[in-house]
């Protein structure tokens, strides 16, 4: 018996278009994005779904309706799966944070557990509300699939711990806007089937 969970990362924001950290704020999707979404659905429209689990932030929400649209599923929302709430950093580019908060950066490049921007969340907790969705929905599941539609650190976090990798491992796993991974479930054993495909989108 498998469970299936694909995981895909929303598509463009205006977040990622400026390339300012987000975390818990709410921009919604470019128009880039907005076609990086309907892509996103055409490639799933043959695959079966039994269920369908959104971060309830406007960007990870509006990619999610994009798949929903003509299923006849309902689109639950779930905060759990937000981005990791980046604190002090949101609204802030990466060179911006490296200029002002040397020490933090270099933090941020080999990250521990307990390592947390100022005022944001762990690593640590990221991956903690990550697994307790997951493992919610390979708990009560047997021979169905279930989409996440979440963040991309928030992806990558999930993927490195359900392969038992160090948090680092989390920034050196690129999971791009509508990468789609898929983990297929036996038993008590996570197996990675596929990682960051973009395959659907026109370009790279």
């Amino acid at each position: 018996m498998t469970t299936t969970v694909y995981v895909v990362r929303h598509a463009e924001s205006e977040s990622n278009r400026d390339g300012v950290f987000a975390g818990a704020a709410d921009p919604p999707l470019t128009d880039l994005g907005r076609r990086q979404a309907r892509a996103l659905a055409s490639r799933l429209s043959s695959v079966t779904l039994d269920s369908i689990i959104s971060s309830d932030l406007a960007r990870s929400r509006e990619t999610a309706e994009a798949v929903v649209a003509g299923r006849d599923l309902p689109l639950r929302c779930d905060a759990r799966l937000r981005e990791m709430h980046y604190g002090e950093w949101e609204g802030l580019t990466g060179e911006v944070v490296k200029n002002r908060h040397q020490d933090q950066w270099q933090a941020l490049l080999n990250p521990t557990a307990d390592f947390r921007p100022p005022g944001g969340e762990s690593l640590a907790e990221l991956r903690l509300r990550m697994l307790a969705v997951y493992s919610e929905v390979v708990s009560d599941q047997v021979d169905r699939s279930t989409l996440l539609v979440t963040h991309g650190n928030a992806a990558q976090a999930l993927v490195a711990a359900l392969l038992d990798l160090p948090y680092s491992a989390s920034w050196r796993l690129k999971i791009a806007n509508v990468g789609l991974t898929r983990i297929d479930h036996f038993g008590e054993t996570p197996v990675l089937v596929l990682l960051n495909d973009t395959s659907h989108l026109d370009t790279p």
